[in-house]
């Protein structure tokens, strides 16, 4: 499913609003169904750090396999791309105080 991301902290660099498919848990009380974010840190029931953008639907089967994996590779890639664009403007501010 299609998600929006808020602005955000993610280790020591800080991450623009995004939008990005998401997988994430809902559990189902007393027969009333909440989204959990397990990558919050409160991490309760109807928390969640994101907006929904499509219909919810069951992730399972190949799909949850594949998704898994595809996903481990995108955050890796993700991460590092964050880190360098991190480290060029940490450099850029490194220059503008030496030449100050």
């Amino acid at each position: 499913m299609k998600c929006k991301f808020k602005p955000t902290k993610i280790h020591d660099y800080y991450e623009d609003e995004s939008i990005s498919g998401h997988a994430w848990l809902q559990v189902t009380i007393n027969e009333t169904t909440k989204d959990v974010a397990i990558g919050s840190i409160e991490n309760k029931p109807g928390v969640i750090d994101f907006e929904v953008l499509d219909k919810v639907t069951k992730y399972e089967g190949a799909m949850k396999f594949l998704g898994h994996i595809a996903s481990v590779v995108v955050n890796v890639y993700r991460d590092n791309e964050a880190i360098i664009r991190q480290s060029k403007l940490n450099n850029h501010n490194s220059k503008n105080n030496i030449e100050k």
